[in-house]
């Protein structure tokens, strides 16, 4: 009995933690859904002032997405996470159960794709604001620039890991775990290619 009350006690804290940051990424996405308000009101002045808006831009279109993305954060958590939590009478465990049950429906990899799409676009927001200051906007022109190198770099990379995922996975693949298949093998040429590699394999 002890060990389940500090369980519980345990789960009552993650509980509480998950919830409040849900709650913040719920007024966080109230801040995201500015951005493109302000790009539709850029776009409306600089109409009236008979100046040219550039459209498509990059960032109007992770605006774009993140006003999306928001709107549905905002729907799913608003319907979802609160879910039977404002009925009356409710104690302080029954509502904590209510908490877990909620977030063990909701919390699944449809959720993480879509706060993974909000990261990305809040990086390319980030990116584009940043720009504009004097200490770190040419450094950030300058990696704009070096983007064709880093494809190149890229592109050779992912050619030399799949050549030698295959080699490895042709030579060890009845002999090692990290070469049972072609996903495996390309995690262990990963690996080693940064240093996290272990030779006692072979032994």
């Amino acid at each position: 009995m002890e060990k389940l009350a500090e369980k519980k006690i345990e789960m009552s804290g993650v509980t509480e933690e998950m919830y409040d940051a849900f709650i913040l990424i719920y007024i966080l996405c109230f801040f995201n859904l500015m951005f493109f308000v302000a790009q539709i009101i850029q776009m409306v002045f600089l109409k009236k002032l008979d100046r040219k808006f550039e459209f498509p831009t990059l960032s109007f279109f992770s605006d774009c997405v993140l006003f999306v993305a928001s709107i549905i954060n905002i729907d799913w958590i608003r319907k979802n996470i609160s879910k039977d939590l404002d009925h009356t009478g409710l104690s302080e465990e029954e509502i904590f159960f209510r908490k877990v049950a909620n977030f063990n429906v909701i919390v699944d990899y449809k959720f993480e794709y879509l706060l993974a799409i909000m990261i990305s676009c809040l990086i390319f927001k980030v990116l584009d604001l940043i720009q504009f200051s004097a200490d770190i906007g040419p450094l950030v022109k300058i990696v704009g620039k070096m983007l064709g190198d880093f494809l190149n770099f890229f592109i050779l990379y992912a050619i030399l890991v799949i050549m030698f995922a295959v080699v490895g996975n042709l030579n060890f693949i009845f002999y090692l775990d990290e070469y049972t298949g072609l996903f495996e093998s390309c995690e262990t040429v990963l690996d080693a290619s940064v240093g996290n590699y272990d030779f006692t394999l072979f032994d």
